[in-house]
C-alpha cells in the first residue's frame, strides 16, 4: 500500500479537527477499530506493538511532527496493528 503524499496529507489536515493528548496518554490501542487518520504536528509519539512470544509491549518506532498514521486501518477498515503512546 503507497503512503500519502505531503499534498494529501495537507489536504487531509486542512479540514481535520484538532485533538491534544498528554504526555504517556495512549492515543489509539492494538486490536481497536481503524476509523481516525492522525497526523502529528507538535511533538513525539511513541509506536508499539504486542510481541506474540512474550505478550508484552514491544517498541517499534518513534514518530514525530509531520508523521501520520492510521491511514491503512482507516482506508481498509481493519484493526490497528499497534500501540501509539505520546512521549
Amino acid at each position: 500500500m503507497r503512503h500519502l503524499s505531503d499534498y494529501e496529507v495537507a489536504k487531509i489536515a486542512h479540514v481535520a479537527d484538532r485533538e491534544t493528548y498528554e504526555s504517556n496518554q495512549y492515543i489509539l490501542r492494538e486490536g481497536s477499530e481503524g476509523d481516525t487518520f492522525y497526523i502529528i504536528v507538535k511533538g513525539k509519539c511513541n509506536v508499539y506493538q504486542i510481541d506474540k512470544e512474550t505478550n508484552r509491549q514491544k517498541f517499534i518506532r518513534e514518530l514525530t511532527a509531520g508523521s501520520h498514521f492510521g491511514e491503512k486501518a482507516l482506508k481498509n477498515n481493519r484493526l490497528r496493528i499497534g500501540y501509539k503512546h505520546l512521549k
